[in-house]
């Protein structure tokens, strides 16, 4: 329906398709003749003359939304997979040998040897006017870390030579007080006993060790231990620390302050621990 056309309801509408009928009915030509319009072609939809600029505009915005929405969909798409690719990687070359070996966070511990039980004594030895006093056991004390080889303490005293007592070989050069405060043996004596003497038999070079004596079997720290002598460089092989506090004690300790090396590593084994009384008076 057009303004300039004259037709403007649906009664005059109806009105000219019955005369056209009529008329067609008759054989005569139509009074009212409009333009046909040409037909589209098959398959394709016919083009609505109501199609005007405001509607080719919307539609046109309706088809730059529908782009943009996938362009955004795909570059979402393409992000999430190389964040996945990404995470994949990192969690992929995490090397789990690296982060729980002994060697790279400084310390490797050497592999327990399975150890004979100590017998224990049936009898206390006897005490003559100086001799070799037999510890009953010996424990492993490592304050402010923990224990080296605790397995394998009773090795130091059970009399054989060929067997030892071994410490932690350590990644840094000087582990003490780096790492932890020391390592030591601590002795538990048949009875409360005078020494005189206390010989340590190594294999490490540059190791520090003191003689030093404890109120009960559970020292919490080095604090809660006496000294019974000063600090003493010691070498490998057969080594003899003097004791200058004659005071009876039932707990020593042979204490490494300063830890040697052993084939270039901070290590040291300690073969045998034997003790001497002192002298009755």
């Amino acid at each position: 329906m057009r303004d300039g056309d004259g037709i403007r309801s649906a009664k005059t509408i109806s009105t000219l398709l019955r005369e056209a009928g009529d008329e067609a009915k008759n054989g005569a030509a139509p009074t009212a003749t409009r333009k046909l319009l040409v037909p589209p072609p098959p398959g394709c939809y016919a083009g609505f003359r109501n199609f005007g600029p405001p509607e080719r505009a919307e539609y046109a915005r309706r088809q730059l939304l529908k782009t943009c929405l996938g362009t955004a969909a795909v570059v979402i798409l393409v992000v999430l997979m190389n964040f996945a690719s990404t995470v994949s990687q990192i969690v992929g070359i995490v090397d789990t040998n690296a982060t729980m070996n002994a060697d790279r966070l400084g310390l490797r511990t050497t592999s327990p040897t399975p150890l004979p039980s100590p017998a224990p004594l049936a009898a206390p030895p006897p005490v003559g006017p100086a001799g070799t006093v037999k510890p009953l056991k010996a424990a492993v004390f490592s304050p402010g870390g923990s224990p080296d080889s605790p397995n394998s303490a009773g090795l130091a005293i059970d009399g054989d030579p060929a067997t030892a007592w071994s410490t932690d070989t350590y990644f840094d050069a000087e582990p003490f007080p780096k790492f932890k405060d020391g390592v030591g043996l601590l002795l538990e004596l048949p009875g409360p006993t005078s020494l005189s003497a206390v010989t340590i038999d190594l294999n490490s070079t540059g190791t520090v060790a003191q003689i030093r004596s404890s109120a009960s079997a559970t020292p919490a720290k080095l604090g809660d231990t006496a000294e019974l002598s000063p600090p003493t460089p010691v070498k490998p092989g057969h080594n003899v620390i003097n004791v200058n506090a004659p005071a009876p004690t039932t707990f020593v300790l042979v204490w490494i302050s300063t830890l040697g090396t052993t084939g270039g590593r901070s290590h040291s084994d300690i073969s045998e621990v034997t003790l001497q009384s002192a002298v009755r008076r």
